[in-house]
């Protein structure tokens, strides 16, 4: 009896854990209060045009799955859309005075003959070359349908202070403007070098501004990874409407995701891709092309936002030391390219942003002899995160699946890794709030906990196709 009550319970886990999510989704839908839901609503033919601009990044990503044999549709999209941030990067010194566009389309042009070597199939050219001229089309001929921002509300200063003028320098000039003018010294600009990318794919012809549509894709670019995590039928279904529930629930994780150019969206996206396929390319010892490309592309995280860039080299480190993978010691001259540009052209720059000259060992000395620290912070940041109410049982649905899975000894190498990275983020929020960061605005805590919010939605995922398995069995 007791052994049929807990199969049945691992059997319609999958149903148990999302009906709530959902509910309470449909309840807020139907009393009106998902904005975005709302604002497609009200101009349907803006669904027409994102499904269309849609269907191209899906077709692009099988595509260039198909020809670099990456076995990934949601890591082809992340190298297509991070290899234009890549050339820029590794040129800088013979693009100081090249315009992006040129850039641009120099990287464009390289993907298309790619493509076109490695599929000779000529319909598949002719049907990606339409979905492509069509969306641009009418993106152009709509643009400013598509750009109205009449009833959008911005929920957060940064963005017009910050996030939208860096992407804007990169797109109307090129990236080291941006790198010498950076208007946050010392903080990356990989993530917003992707959003003048997307904006420059999608409207070309266009000067660059906030459009919904560049962000809202954001939304069905996770669910690919869904596919290529998950396994089981079920699994896949449930954590799509965890994941659909809470983003389009609340105003503030919609805008903060899928909706603006905040960057978490973005980078927990692009961090929970590359961690998924680690399995893939961990394993050679040897020096291999595919391995190395791969953490080329994973190592351009670290310019990426605190504290991503920082797990992202403990990552690397970890797969050096216990893995004996010699592929990620291509980090060791990305970095240093890095401090050879800061040196040369930003040398009075402090390289560790909104520290203003603190060493970052210094802040870790001063948490290892409590020196000074802030302990009230630590519930302050807790009472922060449960002020939404389904992120807060999210995450006691990920502690929960996750200590179940320990207990019953079922753990794999990549549950545990899931598990632990969201640990190490949370351990580094926390850090930094109780001895830097001590009079910072204790919201936005909430931002970089939620920075691993894809990686707590892939470990309950595969912890749901651990659960499968095991029934399976």
């Amino acid at each position: 009896m007791k052994y049929n009550l807990i199969n049945n319970f691992k059997k319609y886990i999958w149903i148990l854990i999302s009906v709530p999510f959902l509910i309470n989704f449909i309840n807020n839908l139907i009393q009106g209060k998902i904005t975005i839901f709302n604002y497609y609503y009200e101009s349907k033919f803006l669904i027409f045009i994102f499904l269309l601009n849609l269907s191209f990044y899906l077709i692009l990503s099988k595509y260039i799955n198909k020809s670099l044999k990456l076995e990934s549709l949601s890591l082809s999209l992340c190298y297509f859309l991070s290899s234009y941030f890549l050339f820029d990067y590794l040129a800088l010194f013979l693009l100081k005075d090249v315009l992006y566009t040129y850039s641009f389309y120099i990287v464009s042009i390289f993907w298309y003959v790619l493509i076109f070597f490695k599929n000779k199939s000529i319909k598949e050219h002719i049907f990606i070359t339409f979905i492509y001229i069509s969306a641009l089309l009418i993106n152009n001929r709509f643009f400013d349908y598509i750009s109205n921002l009449k009833k959008y509300i911005q929920l957060n200063t940064d963005v017009p202070v910050q996030w939208f003028p860096m992407a804007q320098n990169i797109h109307s000039k090129n990236y080291f403007f941006s790198f010498t003018n950076n208007l946050i010294d010392g903080h990356g600009l990989y993530l917003s070098h992707i959003q003048s990318t997307l904006f420059k794919i999608n409207f070309p012809l266009q000067e660059f501004q906030f459009v919904r549509l560049n962000s809202n894709i954001f939304l069905f670019f996770f669910l690919l990874l869904i596919i290529d995590s998950t396994k089981g039928l079920k699994s896949r279904i449930s954590v799509s409407i965890l994941y659909l529930s809470i983003v389009l629930n609340s105003d503030w994780i919609t805008y903060l995701f899928i909706d603006s150019l905040m960057l978490e969206g973005i980078v927990s996206f692009i961090f929970a891709v590359f961690i998924f396929n680690l399995n893939k390319f961990s394993s050679f010892k040897e020096l291999n092309f595919k391995s190395i490309l791969f953490f080329i592309m994973f190592g351009l995280l670290i310019f990426s936002k605190q504290f991503i860039s920082l797990l992202t080299i403990f990552v690397f480190i970890f797969l050096l030391l216990f893995k004996k993978n010699l592929n990620t010691l291509v980090l060791l001259p990305m970095y240093a390219l890095n401090r050879i540009y800061a040196a040369n052209f930003t040398p009075e720059i402090n390289n560790f942003e909104y520290f203003d000259g603190t060493s970052p060992f210094r802040i870790f000395l001063d948490f290892i002899f409590l020196r000074n620290l802030e302990f009230t912070n630590i519930f302050k940041i807790f009472n922060q995160f449960l002020i939404d109410k389904p992120t807060s049982l999210l995450i006691i649905l990920f502690f929960g699946i996750n200590f179940y899975i320990i207990y019953k000894n079922k753990t794999t190498f990549m549950s545990t890794f899931l598990l632990s990275l969201f640990l190490a983020n949370l351990f580094l929020v926390i850090i930094l709030f109780i001895t830097y960061w001590k009079d910072f605005g204790i919201q936005s805590s909430y931002r970089y906990i939620m920075n691993t919010f894809h990686i707590i939605l892939l470990s309950i995922a595969t912890c749901l196709d651990l659960f499968e398995k095991d029934i399976e069995s």
